[in-house]
C-alpha cells in the first residue's frame, strides 16, 4: 500500500474548511461468513461485531457510543454481508444492549444494509451501500466514515473528525505505530473512483488508486495501539482494555456461587451459571453459559448456552465451539443469534 501523509500535526480542533462533518457512517459488521473472517467469527459462528465486550454492550455497540461521545450526527449504516447476518443486530437479547436499546441518540436511526454481491472487498462494500446516497439530497458532498467492526473500539473519532484536511480525498486512521486502525473517512470523489463490479480493498487498492491520481490521502494517529479482534487472544484483549486493564464485568442476573472464584479481566453475561467451587480467570462466558462445579476456566472463551462440565479443565481455548447445550428451565439459547431469551 502507498504510505498515505501522516497528519498527526494538523491542530485536533482545526475543522475542515467546509465544518461540516460526514454524511453517513457506514459500519462494515458482518464478517462471520466474509473471506477475511478471522478465527474466532468462524469458531463461534458470529459476528465479531456482535459480540459482548463488557457484559452489557457489544462491539459494534462500543463503536456506536464512540460516535455518539463524538456527537455524530449523521446517518448509520449497518453493513452486511447477507441477509441472514440481520438476525444477530435485532430483536432482544445479546446485541440489543449495544444496537437497538442503549448506543442510538434519540432521532439517530441505525440502519442496516445488505450488499448481496458477492467478493466485492470493503471498497466495493462501501461503494455499493453508498450508491443510493449519492443521489439523496446531501450527495455524500461530506463524504463518509467508514468503520471496520472486526477492530476494538479504541480509536478517537472525535479528533480524527475535526482534523479532517479540506483537500484531502481519504483519511487513514491509525495507531501510533502507523498501523491502520479500522476508521478510514472517503470523500465523494473517493468513493466515486471504486468499480461497480469486482473485488476492490480498500487500503491496498483504493488508497494506492488515489496517491497514483495525485489527489491527498493523510494518516491521522487516533489510538496508542491497534488491536483487530480476530482470534481469542485478540478477543480476550478487548475485553481487558475495555475493562481499563482488568477488572470484573458481571451481568446482574447471572448466578455466582458463594465460594466461587472469579478473578482477572473475566466477563460474566447475561444468562451465567458458575457453580460451587469453580475457578474463572481472564475468561469471557457468553450468554446462559454454565461453569459447573470445581471446573477452571482460564484465558478461555465459552460461547452462549455451552455447559462447562463440573471438574473440567478449560485453559486457552474456545470451549465446544458451536456446541451449545442449554440447560434446562434457562430458557431458550439460539445458537445463531446467541440470544438468551427468558
Amino acid at each position: 500500500m502507498s504510505s498515505p501523509e501522516r497528519s498527526a500535526g494538523i491542530p485536533t480542533n482545526a475543522p475542515r474548511a467546509s465544518g461540516a462533518a460526514p454524511c453517513a457512517c457506514i459500519l462494515l459488521a458482518g464478517q462471520r461468513a466474509a473471506p477475511r473472517a478471522g478465527s474466532l467469527a468462524a469458531e463461534m459462528g458470529v459476528p465479531v461485531a456482535a459480540l459482548p465486550l463488557d457484559a452489557r454492550v457489544t462491539v459494534v455497540g462500543a463503536w456506536l457510543e464512540a460516535l455518539d461521545a463524538a456527537n455524530f450526527g449523521g446517518r448509520r449504516i449497518l453493513a452486511l454481508s447477507t441477509d441472514e447476518d440481520g438476525q444477530f443486530y435485532k430483536g432482544t437479547g445479546l446485541v440489543s444492549a449495544g444496537v437497538a436499546e442503549g448506543s442510538v441518540k434519540a432521532g439517530s436511526e441505525l440502519e442496516l444494509r445488505t450488499d448481496t454481491a458477492q467478493h466485492r472487498g470493503a471498497a466495493g462494500t462501501v461503494a455499493d451501500i453508498c450508491a443510493p446516497l449519492m443521489n439523496s439530497p446531501a450527495k455524500l458532498e461530506h463524504g463518509v466514515l467508514v468503520i471496520e467492526c472486526s477492530c476494538a473500539p479504541n480509536f478517537d473519532i472525535a479528533g480524527m473528525l475535526r482534523a479532517i484536511p479540506a483537500e484531502a480525498s481519504i483519511v487513514v486512521g491509525v495507531s501510533s505505530g502507523d498501523i491502520p486502525a479500522g476508521v478510514v473517512w472517503l470523500s465523494r470523489e473517493a468513493i466515486e473512483r471504486i468499480p461497480s463490479v469486482g473485488f476492490f480493498d480498500l487500503k491496498e487498492q483504493l488508497v494506492t488508486a488515489m496517491v497514483a491520481a495525485g489527489t491527498r490521502v493523510t494518516a491521522h494517529v487516533g489510538c496508542a495501539a491497534f488491536n483487530r479482534i480476530a482470534t481469542r487472544v485478540n478477543y480476550l484483549a478487548a475485553i481487558e482494555q475495555r475493562l481499563d486493564e482488568g477488572g470484573l464485568a458481571t451481568s446482574p442476573d447471572a448466578i455466582i456461587a458463594p465460594d466461587a472464584q472469579v478473578r482477572g479481566a473475566t466477563m460474566i453475561c447475561r444468562g451465567v451459571r458458575v457453580e460451587s467451587g469453580a475457578f474463572v480467570s481472564d475468561a469471557a462466558i457468553l450468554p446462559g453459559a454454565t461453569i459447573g462445579a470445581r471446573a477452571t476456566v482460564a484465558r478461555s472463551v465459552v460461547p452462549p448456552g455451552a455447559i462447562v462440565p463440573a471438574g473440567a479443565l478449560v485453559v486457552d481455548q474456545i470451549y465446544a465451539p458451536l456446541e451449545y447445550a442449554p440447560r434446562a428451565g434457562a430458557g431458550s439459547v439460539d445458537a445463531r443469534t446467541v440470544e438468551v431469551n427468558s
